[in-house]
């Protein structure tokens, strides 16, 4: 028996220059935000998990994406230690059916999905953010998002709440909307392109 097939939502996806991880890594280093090594990515996963009350992906699958993008995820430190952190992935454009459709598994997601230096990334998956004070809160914010003004501006994100407050932050301060409806707790942040004067 044949069922009608769910339209996706419609979102706006446009081209993007191509990833450049040094310099992504340059901008948000101007705030003292840098990717972590090992001992530091233990320190801020266990902050994740913290601060965020839900459960955060696996050690190993922020070791395999950072070794495919080291800017997946970036730390901010305060007096040795990691009090901020932002992740995100850039992804090529199969990933993007995953995503409207529900599928895409941000806790495990497939390292062939990310776009590789000099790839053009399709749309950026926003993994979360985390800070326990808002000298790194601004700090990490503040670096993603002149990293995103200054190298993809006109990028596409989605991102999924796990809390209220951060639902909240990302509707009325960041420019996200719900993806499948107002109570959607999965989230998209599309380009908004000035319309040219006539």
């Amino acid at each position: 028996m044949g069922g009608t097939a769910l339209a996706l939502p419609a979102v706006t996806i446009l081209p993007q220059p191509p990833y450049d991880c040094q310099r992504m890594l340059s901008v948000v280093a101007e705030y003292r935000c840098a990717p972590p090594n090992l001992s530091e990515l233990i320190e801020a996963r266990t902050l994740a998990t913290r601060l965020m009350d839900h459960e955060v992906a696996p050690l190993d699958t922020y070791r395999r994406a950072l070794a495919v993008q080291p800017s997946a995820v970036i730390v901010f430190k305060q007096d040795g230690r990691v009090t901020g952190l932002f992740g995100a992935l850039m992804l090529k454009a199969p990933a993007l059916d995953l995503v409207l459709e529900g599928r895409f598994d941000a806790l495990a997601p497939d390292t062939d999905l990310l776009t590789r230096d000099g790839e053009r990334p399709a749309f950026a998956y926003n993994w979360g953010v985390a800070a326990e004070n808002k000298t790194a809160a601004v700090a990490v914010l503040t670096a993603v998002g002149e990293m995103t003004r200054r190298l993809y501006p006109h990028i596409t994100a989605f991102t999924r709440a796990v809390t209220g407050a951060g639902r909240h932050i990302a509707l009325k301060r960041y420019g996200y909307r719900p993806l499948r409806g107002p109570d959607d707790n999965f989230l998209v942040k599309e380009p908004i392109i000035a319309e040219s004067a006539a």
